[in-house]
């Protein structure tokens, strides 16, 4: 059970260094987006929903993973 435990760790922790990454990369895209330009601000839209979707699984698996070592009082 650890080293299951232990896996899923390090996967989330590389997710998570993924998704710093892809935040800081949608961060530097929205200080140049052109404003005026409706396609483009629907396209950095949609890519910043995704990767808010991204981060809401993250941190369900994250919490899952707490519940299942700490017990249900870890995610309260």
């Amino acid at each position: 059970r650890k080293a299951q435990l232990d896996r899923e760790k390090m996967d989330n922790d590389a997710e998570l260094a993924a998704i710093d990454r892809e935040g800081a990369m949608l961060a530097g895209e929205m200080r140049q987006l052109d404003q005026t330009n409706p396609a483009a601000v629907e396209d950095y839209n949609a890519r910043s929903d995704a990767h808010n979707r991204r981060v809401a699984a993250h941190n369900r698996r994250v919490a899952n993973m707490n519940a299942a070592v700490c017990g249900p009082s870890a995610t309260e």
